[in-house]
């Protein structure tokens, strides 16, 4: 890079479905507050990730959807962690 900076971003060289899952398993509260993506509806809006993340997986399966939203997919609020 022209700074000669490296980016480490170590948590997004693991498998996203997996990250996705250990952070609900951890206890955190997010829900969905924004949709950007072919196969969301708006009806999930206000629905928790854990609630939806079998929906997520099979996006990913169908299409290669990112399940953390790094694409801009989807945005959400924590609620508590």
């Amino acid at each position: 890079s022209r700074l000669g900076l490296v980016s480490l971003a170590y948590m997004w060289q693991r498998d996203q479905r997996e990250v996705l899952h250990e952070m609900i398993d951890n206890g955190i509260e997010a829900i969905l507050v924004k949709i950007a993506s072919m196969g969301l509806k708006t009806s999930m809006l206000g629905q928790s990730l854990a609630r939806l993340t079998t929906k997520f997986d099979d996006l990913y399966d169908e299409f290669g959807f990112h399940v953390c939203g790094e694409g801009g997919e989807y945005e959400t609020i924590t609620l508590d962690m």
